[in-house]
């Protein structure tokens, strides 16, 4: 019985596990592109 309701449990954590290091990535690449285009109007500037 416990070991059958901590089954969708694990399953689930998993999800929103793989889901916020998905989020995470797609953050750190967003963030990167920002950069890049900081960097460049700057120079641009200049």
């Amino acid at each position: 019985m416990e070991k059958h309701a901590t089954k969708p449990f694990i399953l689930g954590y998993r999800i929103a596990h793989e889901e916020s290091s998905l989020e995470n990535g797609l953050r750190i690449i967003f963030e990167s592109s920002l950069k890049k285009d900081t960097l460049k109007k700057l120079s641009m500037m200049s």
